[in-house]
């Protein structure tokens, strides 16, 4: 049992480092939407296949535009204004802001309360004329609350 917390703590370090911490010094990277809508398409569809059934997926607004989203059969998607400064109604799926990585850039796809208690997984991804190399980065990311007042 150990062992399998130590491998678990070491994976998500491992993912964690490769992405730079947030900081209020370093100015939003803003990246040509044809190369945006290609990365959440991607990402999105490797996630949601079509279904036999109707569903409904929803996702946080931050960080990504309604029309980048793909159509999949029998699946909606549903993007949620968040309420300023509340936490939105329900659990969403979200992309965190991209991260410069040594040679092409990161970006982190979630599930939960993206300002509280998430999970997700890294990719990385770079361009060239808006042709997009994507790829998983091993591991997940966790965040938690940290205080008394954090949405739970």
């Amino acid at each position: 049992m150990k062992r399998i917390i130590l491998i678990g703590c070491l994976l998500i370090g491992f993912s964690t480092s490769l992405f730079s911490q947030e900081s209020s010094d370093e100015p939003k990277i803003t990246l040509p939407d044809a190369v945006m809508e290609q990365v959440v398409k991607r990402i999105v569809t490797w996630y949601f296949k079509p279904s036999k059934k109707p569903k409904t997926i929803y996702f946080a607004s931050e960080n990504i535009k309604k029309e980048w989203l793909p159509q999949i059969n029998n699946i909606k998607f549903v993007v949620l204004e968040k309420p300023a400064p509340n936490h939105y109604p329900r659990k969403v799926y979200f992309f965190k802001e991209i991260e410069k990585l040594n040679k092409g850039f990161g970006i982190r796809f979630g599930y939960g309360d993206p300002d509280c208690e998430a999970i997700g997984d890294p990719w990385a991804f770079r361009f060239n004329d808006n042709r997009v190399k994507l790829w998983q980065i091993e591991g997940n990311w966790l965040s938690f609350c940290s205080g008394p007042n954090d949405h739970a």
